[in-house]
């Protein structure tokens, strides 16, 4: 009689069988990986067009509703606190460059320059107004930012009503 002898080895091909699983297992998981940092990113970037965003419409919002009057021309923002003879709040957008800055007093603060990973593309502003008594109000600003970021375009509105022509 013959005795059987077992083997505690593997055999190769069973070897072989389990890299191949463990290939397939990594492979799958490197790939869904990937996908999730690429989703990851886009998030962020999507955070910080909108953090920018909120941010330089907050502000510019906030100032219109404040001032007692509004004035515009292209790509430029005038912002009358206290009256047209008085120092007045400025947003402008350099397309050269495409830096958009903020003057107060004389004294430019880059809001958005070249250097950020967010960027202007474009910067409007329509006013509603109304002459009365030979005297032109602003009875609404809107203004619209279109902000660029890996070559997307996203676009911001918002609108306000000076305090002064509130009720005109």
């Amino acid at each position: 009689m013959t005795k059987k002898h077992f083997s505690r080895a593997f055999t190769l091909v069973e070897v072989i069988i389990a890299i191949t699983i463990t290939g397939i297992i990594l492979a799958a998981l490197a790939t869904a990986l990937s996908g999730s940092l690429t989703v990851y990113d886009g998030n962020n970037q999507i955070a910080a067009i909108n953090q920018a965003a909120r941010v330089i419409m907050d502000r510019m919002g906030r100032e219109m509703r404040m001032a007692d009057n509004v004035d515009c021309s292209a790509n430029l923002l005038k912002i009358y606190p206290d009256g047209p003879t008085d120092p007045y709040l400025q947003y402008s957008l350099n397309t050269d460059t495409g830096v958009f800055s903020y003057i107060q007093d004389g004294t430019s603060h880059e809001l958005l320059g070249s250097e950020d990973d967010v960027s202007v593309q474009s910067f409007t502003i329509d006013l509603t107004q109304v002459l009365e008594e030979s005297t032109l109000y602003t009875t609404l600003a809107r203004i619209k930012l279109v902000l660029l970021i890996d070559g997307q375009s996203y676009s911001f509105t918002t609108s306000a009503v000076p305090r002064k022509n509130m009720d005109k």
